[in-house]
């Protein structure tokens, strides 16, 4: 009998969540202010939330987001 009979391989995706659409994300990044030598990048800038398998949260009140609140299972991961 292997030591190690009971584990499973889980697949866990992290991915970062911006809540600003691709187009603002490059004018921004593309911007001269970006560019220039002597002013210091505020690109690339912390994501606003971070999903974890598709799933995470953003408090809806710091923006004007348009949602239904909904309650999805939670997957436990134990590290």
């Amino acid at each position: 009998r292997y030591p190690y009979d009971n584990d499973s391989d889980y697949s866990i995706m992290l991915q970062e969540w911006y809540h600003e659409s691709w187009q603002d994300i490059m004018t921004g990044y593309q911007s001269f202010f970006n560019s220039s030598k002597n002013y210091k990048s505020r690109y690339p800038w912390p994501p606003t939330s971070l999903l974890i398998n598709g799933r995470g949260r953003f408090d809806c009140h710091t923006t004007d987001c348009n949602v239904v609140n909904t309650v999805s299972s939670i997957t436990s991961i134990i590290l």
